[in-house]
């Protein structure tokens, strides 16, 4: 299989043709869900390893990250939703 075709056949709609055509060394990196609503290849592993936390793009997404979740959960809270 081409390269074109490859990466077509891993972004396709099609669930089943897109778990296929990822590699072995793709499925290291991958979690695959196939639940009764939704289904969906996670690659937070392959995302874990090539962050680098020293570049200053990284810290400061981490930085806004945390920034929204205190203030999600202080707003929650603030307005009784647990």
């Amino acid at each position: 299989m081409g390269f074109a075709r490859a990466i077509k056949a891993v972004l396709s709609d099609d669930f089943r043709t897109a778990v296929a055509a990822l590699t072995p060394k793709q499925l290291e990196y991958a979690s695959i869900f196939d639940g009764t609503d939704w289904k969906t290849i996670l690659t937070s592993r392959y995302r874990e390893a090539v962050e680098n936390i020293d570049d200053p793009r990284i810290k400061v997404g981490v930085w806004l990250t945390q920034w929204a979740i205190h203030n999600i959960d202080r707003l929650a809270k603030h307005n009784d939703i647990l």
